[in-house]
């Protein structure tokens, strides 16, 4: 909460009244961060386990910063309705990442998720983010939410 009854908020500055706001609040403000990506299935129809594939937009940085890296994280979702949910399991909630990638240093726009990354009907959310090489990272993606299946398209590589 934001509780420093002198908005003066700096970066380490030893004043832990409203940290984390403050420094969310500097973070959003920094218009020189890579603009956030955009996601989206490249896959086979049906979200084959094993053949989940992903593209992302191009880098861009307003500060005209290089790339450094891209990262990608996938997420499990579980609520009454979805598939996977089961009565009397704990929820499975998107800020738990169920993987993460290394940061991947090649600028490339396709992007495959390693076999057995998900599991057959449950539902996932895939996101990417940039990082430039002053070491600051865009914000996460928009999801690409689906529902992972076994189909056809999920023969192994």
């Amino acid at each position: 909460t934001d509780s420093r009854p002198v908005k003066n908020y700096a970066p380490n500055d030893g004043d832990q009244r409203g940290y984390g706001f403050g420094h969310l609040q500097h973070e959003a403000k920094d218009a020189g961060i890579p603009a956030t990506p955009v996601v989206r299935h490249a896959g086979a129809e049906g979200f084959g386990v094993n053949s989940l594939a992903f593209e992302v937009t191009p880098f861009v940085s307003p500060a005209t910063n290089r790339f450094a890296a891209v990262q990608w994280r996938v997420g499990e979702i579980s609520a009454p309705g979805r598939p996977g949910f089961q009565v009397g399991q704990p929820r499975r909630y998107e800020i738990e990442p169920r993987w993460t990638s290394e940061e991947i240093a090649t600028p490339q726009a396709s992007f495959r998720l390693p076999a057995k990354t998900c599991q057959p009907d449950r539902t996932y959310r895939v996101r990417a983010r940039y990082k430039d090489h002053t070491g600051r990272w865009s914000h996460w993606s928009a999801p690409v939410q689906f529902v992972a299946g076994a189909g056809r398209d999920s023969v192994e590589p």
